[in-house]
């Protein structure tokens, strides 16, 4: 038997709510009602239901948002993006928007589209079951707050325990919770089977013991078990984990850092772990609820047009791979509501992903129009003009406008911050208005890496390489975020290398401007020596603030044409054939190919110090950074690289320099 003690109190949970208001509904065709909106602070419901039960739904999940910040303590990440919440009232009306799975829809209850930084998040429920399906989302949305709040680096082990642990939340009267009630499955189970505490430290997300069937089964039990166990009933158990987050992140060893954070070795632990899955009776915690949520009362549910809440349910089954279901259903809203925003965002939306960019960008275009004042419009307008590689100085003042306005209307969102600052970064425009948005978004954060590095890199083209430096460094052994601790690695090497560049030339500066003193103290020439000019020199430390300056100057880039797309990166190789050239450009860890009849077609400029740039056959040592440009073209392999389009143009730039 497997029960628990919360107080005592009867209780009418949250989901017996929404079912008794749902119900109420069902004679009712789904066709003939209308879709409202109603938004809490950090999710918007979207149903058919009641504006009461809307208003419910919104309640628990904002509830639970608050008791997980509650737990983690500290800074916590505001709700950077809304999380979308659709409910649906049965199995059936929902079916339409949930993942295939065989070519059939998945058999849930519901599910937590959770994980995207830039991009919203959503939940889709069925109310009718919402019993069954709260343990799904609640487990999913958990991930996303976690992560929101801590960032990465969260062993494999203790976030699939939170999850499992928070999954059970209840939201009783309205006034008070119920946290951690126990998974009879969870208990049972390892009542007949158990794995040393030990191997279950060391899992990472490549371990059998997540990924197989079975032994995945005993992971998520025993991970369960013991973040219960360091919850409710073990003393100082929360702030062991507290402590077990900042031990395990400077530890390379897992059991040193929870031996650190709990005073007991693992064996230990695990002794006092068996014991507690063989009580009868576990205990849970009882949260009373005071302070007044941010959520909207009933009346204020907005009825949705109809083209808006047929495109909203195409986006769902766009983003969950039903595109061939989600492409008529999107098209239609479009072409009712063609003064929708929405219904347009999300046909140019579809549109990108079915690779018609040219007709994407004209859509995008209506949407901002449309809605100048809708945050969410202005900053996937604004996002997605940036990460367009063809990108010019009109569309970066575009992507710049859209995210004022983005922040403007919600200052919190450190997405918006962050991008608004890459937009400022990217046009060599505005760093000072760059350095606050992303200081701003780092001070709301502390937990996201990437914020820290891309301010790093805001100081680099200021040429305040100290405060670069100071803030890359750390991030260079993040050992739960490999690519930003290359990145972040990769910019150290291009200060150095900057600096380095302007020790050298300042002690040839050095050089040059003791040559006259030298040459006034020796003999005089005899009739046939030949005079010498000596070249004028700027001051060493100009010569210092002019290479400092160049890091961070703005080059007048050549404008990229129609049907024609530019790279930044490092020019590995000029391979020489008998038919063409090609230009091997390497972007990260991928490398594309551009190819051209000969080098004379390619237009060719320098920047900065590049001045003595002489292009040769074979392989570049050390290679050049450079912004490559091509018309593109179908793409084909060549070895390990891609083909990527015929060649137009190449402009060498200096290593310290960011496009």
């Amino acid at each position: 038997m497997v029960s628990y003690r919360s107080g005592g109190r009867p209780y009418l949970t949250f989901a017996t709510a929404v079912l008794a208001v749902a119900f109420s509904f069902l004679h009712a065709r789904a066709a003939d009602r209308p879709w409202r909106r109603l938004h809490g602070g950090n999710v918007v419901v979207f149903g058919q239901q009641s504006p009461r039960t809307l208003r419910g739904i919104a309640v628990h999940l904002e509830e639970f948002h608050r008791i997980i910040s509650s737990f983690l303590r500290g800074p916590t990440q505001p709700a950077s993006l809304p999380t979308f919440v659709y409910a649906f009232d049965d199995k059936r009306s929902m079916d339409p928007f949930v993942p295939l799975y065989n070519g059939k829809p998945a058999s849930l209850g519901g599910y937590c589209h959770c994980g995207a930084q830039s991009d919203v998040n959503f939940i889709v429920m069925n109310i009718g079951a919402y019993a069954d399906a709260s343990r799904i989302i609640f487990h999913e949305y958990t991930h996303q707050l976690v992560r929101n709040a801590v960032g990465g680096g969260v062993p494999v082990w203790l976030n699939e325990g939170l999850a499992e642990y928070y999954s059970t939340f209840e939201l009783t009267d309205g006034r008070s919770a119920h946290i951690g009630k126990p998974v009879a499955s969870h208990v049972l189970l390892l009542r007949a089977r158990f794995i040393p505490l030990g191997e279950l430290l060391a899992v990472d997300h490549s371990s059998a013991l997540y990924n197989e069937g079975d032994r995945r089964s005993i992971f998520y039990a025993e991970a369960w078990a013991l973040t219960h166990y360091l919850m409710v009933q073990r003393p100082d158990g929360v702030a062991g984990i507290n402590r077990y987050l900042n031990a395990s992140r400077a530890a390379g060893n897992e059991g040193e850092a929870f031996a650190q954070a709990f005073g007991v070795t693992p064996a230990q632990m695990e002794r006092e772990l068996r014991d507690y899955v063989q009580r009868p009776i576990f205990k849970a915690i009882d949260y009373e609820l005071k302070e007044k949520l941010s959520v909207d009362e009933p009346e204020a549910a907005a009825t949705v047009a109809p083209a808006e809440a047929e495109a909203r349910l195409g986006d769902v089954q766009r983003r969950v791979g039903r595109v061939d279901e989600a492409a008529p259903r999107i098209e239609r809203a479009a072409a009712t509501g063609p003064d929708d925003a929405y219904a347009q965002l999300t046909l140019a939306l579809l549109r990108l992903e079915q690779d018609r960019r040219q007709e994407a960008g004209t859509l995008l275009r209506k949407a901002a129009a449309l809605a100048p004042g809708d945050f969410l419009t202005q900053f996937t307008f604004a996002l997605t003009l940036l990460r367009d590689r063809t990108a010019d100085d009109d569309t970066l003042t575009l992507a710049h406008d859209a995210l004022a306005k983005a922040v403007s209307l919600n200052p919190q969102s450190t997405e918006a911050l962050s991008w608004l600052a890459y937009s400022d970064l990217v046009a060599g425009e505005r760093l000072a208005e760059a350095t606050s948005a992303m200081s701003k978004a780092v001070l709301l954060a502390p937990a996201r890496l990437d914020y820290r590095l891309r301010l790093a890199e805001i100081y680099v083209r200021y040429g305040a390489f100290d405060e670069a430096k100071k803030m890359a460094a750390p991030l260079t052994s993040a050992r739960d975020d490999e690519r930003t601790a290359e990145h972040a690695r990769a910019l150290l090497d291009r200060i150095e290398a900057n600096e380095r560049r302007a020790a050298e030339r300042a002690a040839r500066e050095r050089e040059r401007d003791e040559q006259p003193a030298r040459a006034a103290e020796a003999p005089p020439e005899s009739a046939s020596s030949r005079a010498v000019d000596v070249p004028s020199v700027e001051n060493p430390a100009d010569t210092a603030r002019r290479l400092s300056d160049e890091s961070r100057v703005r080059f007048k880039l050549r404008k990229v044409a129609p049907g024609e797309e530019r790279a930044y990166g490092e020019l590995v190789q000029l391979g020489c054939g008998t038919n063409d050239v090609q230009f091997h450009l390497r972007v990260g860890t991928r490398v594309v190919v551009a190819v051209a009849k000969r080098v004379e077609d390619v237009e060719l400029t320098a920047f900065g110090d590049r001045q003595d740039v002489a292009l040769s056959c074979g392989t570049r040592t050390p290679p050049d950074t450079i912004l490559l440009t091509w018309k593109s073209a179908p793409h084909r392999p060549l070895g390990a690289a891609t083909v990527v389009g015929r060649a137009v143009a190449v402009e060498f730039v200096p290593a310290g320099y960011v496009p």
